[in-house]
């Protein structure tokens, strides 16, 4: 699994997340393997930043878009891993967008 971490409350440490693609394929990782890990990590790591700011926020809806959603793959995993009790949708139009 890829390394997704926050460098702050809302920043994505990009460079944490390639240092973590790189060691894999390194280490002789196939590109199908690291690209699933990568979307599985993506997954996850929205997942668990939705729900450190659920409370904090009062989220109960949230709205993702753009192609990569449009994946049934992606789509699926994050559903998977999003909490039954926040409504989740994904929609083609502007950026992440999480209704209050």
């Amino acid at each position: 699994m890829t390394n997704y971490k926050m460098k702050d409350d809302f920043g994505l440490d990009g460079v944490k997340f390639v240092k973590s693609i790189i060691s894999f394929i390194l280490a002789g990782a196939k590109k199908k393997n690291v690209s699933f890990g990568c979307t599985e990590s993506l997954a996850h790591f929205l997942s668990n930043f939705i729900y450190e700011k659920r409370d904090k926020f009062n989220i109960k809806n949230v709205t993702l878009s753009g192609d990569l959603f449009y994946n049934k793959v992606v789509s699926n995993l994050i559903k998977k891993h999003l909490n039954p009790n926040i409504k989740t949708n994904f929609d083609p139009g502007f950026g992440i967008e999480i209704k209050l």
